[in-house]
């Protein structure tokens, strides 16, 4: 009984070893997607060809968001903003959806992967905003489903 009791610790113990070797973070396998997928600012692993092209950062904080990247187009959107003229300064806005039959929702998204220092790992930016127009004019922008 005694002995069984050992094998029995001595497995949980290995398996416990085991987890705890499981690193943290959103593990990206080379050919996957599983990067669109993470949580934003979740740690990834780089390929070497990512390694040598990507933009490298320092610190975790210094993952843009949405306001910080394009603070600038946004400092342009106002009340007579035409969709016309936030297509210009944001091209890859992407229709998301009608509500009241007068208001659209487009969304603009944020990924790009960053290398961590000389690591082999980075980190993914993830963000999101939508822009919401009633009849071709600018209302708000915000969080994602944050109608005016």
């Amino acid at each position: 009984m005694n002995r069984t009791r050992t094998a029995r610790k001595a497995a949980t113990a290995v398996a416990l070893l085991a987890l705890a070797a499981i690193p943290a973070g959103c593990v990206v396998a080379i050919g996957n997607d599983t990067a669109d997928r993470c949580a934003p600012g979740s740690k990834i692993s780089l390929t070497a060809a990512e390694r040598e092209e990507l933009p490298v950062i320092e610190s975790r904080s210094e993952i843009p968001t949405i306001r910080e990247k394009y603070s600038e187009q946004l400092s342009t959107l106002g009340p007579n903003t035409t969709f016309e003229q936030f297509k210009q300064q944001f091209p890859q806005a992407q229709f998301v959806e009608r509500k009241d039959n007068s208001t659209d929702a487009y969304s603009v998204e944020l990924r790009q992967k960053y290398r961590y220092r000389t690591s082999s790992y980075g980190y993914l930016a993830r963000d999101e905003a939508w822009f919401f127009f009633r009849n071709g004019t600018f209302v708000k922008w915000g969080s994602p489903h944050d109608w005016p």
